[in-house]
């Protein structure tokens, strides 16, 4: 390309119109006239953004969960789910005086404060929707400690 300020500037066109690219309106040859005139007020502030769903990963399988183990890291708060299963194997080794029982580390996901507090959020809508449509959960003596959570958390985002 020839001489210039050495700055490279991304526009569209579409439709023969000219966007502007991060607010700066851009210049661009084209075989085709626009159809109608260009004015500063005619292009967007930044182009438009569409998001596609392009299907599931290659690795995507469903597991249910046996129970979460995680972690407060600098930048982020890992969650492993982790299934437990009989190793069929090992209890009849054992001439099933022993059941075997293996837990499995099957994902560990990585979210950023901001994606943890979204899911909190997803996962108490989903609950009540649940609980709406299905009745109360019940709760055991060991996980009864959740209910008094899940009655104490703010849902309203505080103010800074």
């Amino acid at each position: 390309m020839g001489g210039g300020t050495g700055k490279v500037q991304i526009a569209e066109i579409v439709e023969h119109k000219i966007y502007a690219y991060k607010g700066e309106i851009v210049t661009i040859m084209s075989d085709k006239e626009p159809t109608e005139p260009i004015t500063k007020e005619s292009i967007p502030e930044e182009p438009e953004v569409t998001m596609a769903y392009s299907g599931r990963s290659e690795f995507y399988r469903e597991i249910m969960p046996s129970y979460f183990w995680g972690a407060v890291r600098p930048g982020y708060i890992e969650a492993i789910a982790i299934t437990t299963r009989t190793n069929a194997l090992e209890t009849i080794k054992s001439g099933g005086k022993n059941i075997v029982l293996e837990n499995e580390e099957e994902i560990c996901i990585k979210f950023t404060p901001q994606q943890a507090k979204l899911l909190t959020g997803w996962l108490l809508d989903k609950l009540n929707q649940y609980e709406d449509r299905y009745g109360k959960i019940k709760t055991d003596e060991d996980t009864r400690w959740i209910d008094d959570i899940l009655r104490n958390i703010q849902i309203t985002p505080r103010e800074e």
